[in-house]
């Protein structure tokens, strides 16, 4: 997880120079840091979410201290799929990588943890396997930065998307991704329960099916931040 200013050099083949270009600036800007302060997440939030991730897990988290955060405007700017041994790949501007759950914890805000129900039902374990193995088999992929889900190249949902159509799992609330925009957030759906959320996380209202929900950032007990999603 490499976001110290750097070339960007993994690309699909016989991609443009101008889009190099321009991902190369877009990685620049969006890495700069606005907030000059020390991330959100503690040692609390990393002691509990490690007694509780299992393989398979979607996290969703959020890098408010860096310009990108402008681009993506919310709570959630990232998403990750834990391998388990304290291991997530998840696909950044590198292209699709494996990171510790230390360097996760040192560079983000907020995380929330979901969990996909199918993995409660029958054949719930071989989906999750199946699920974790093709997420892995994509590393080193590039990442697309046209966000136009080509085949060979991946944003970070766009990984989680792709894993789970292989492994029959249920993701999202639409059926053809390619004609939403996805983001981390659009995974706060009813195929997820949320088992854990960070210190300064708060989930408020959305008991109903369909109903608006809304998370709440927090920070020393001052709100920040809100967002609705449907639950």
């Amino acid at each position: 997880m490499n976001y110290k200013h750097h070339l960007i050099k993994n690309f699909p083949k016989n991609y443009p120079w101008y889009k190099k270009i321009y991902a190369n600036l877009m990685f620049f800007f969006g890495g700069i840091i606005i907030h000059p302060r020390d991330n959100w997440l503690t040692q609390a939030d990393l002691s509990v979410a490690y007694k509780i991730l299992r393989k398979g897990d979607i996290v969703l988290v959020g890098g408010l201290r860096r310009f990108s955060k402008i681009f993506i405007d919310d709570v959630f700017t990232h998403s990750l799929i834990y391998v388990g041994g304290r291991k997530f790949v998840h696909s950044i501007a590198d292209g699709v990588e494996i990171d510790s759950l230390h360097a996760v914890f040192c560079e983000y805000d907020d995380i929330v943890v979901l969990r996909n129900k199918s993995f409660e039902k029958k054949n719930g374990d071989v989906k999750r396997k199946a699920f974790v193995k093709c997420a892995l088999a994509q590393a080193g992929k590039p990442y697309d930065f046209d966000f136009a889900g080509k085949k060979g190249s991946f944003y970070c949902v766009q990984l989680i998307n792709y894993a789970a159509m292989y492994s029959g799992m249920k993701v999202l609330e639409f059926d053809n991704p390619r004609t939403h925009i996805l983001y981390p957030r659009s995974f706060l759906n009813k195929y997820f329960d949320i088992v854990f959320a960070s210190h300064n996380l708060k989930f408020d209202g959305g008991n109903q099916k369909k109903s608006k929900s809304r998370v709440l950032l927090y920070d020393d007990e001052k709100q920040v931040e809100a967002r609705e999603f449907l639950c």
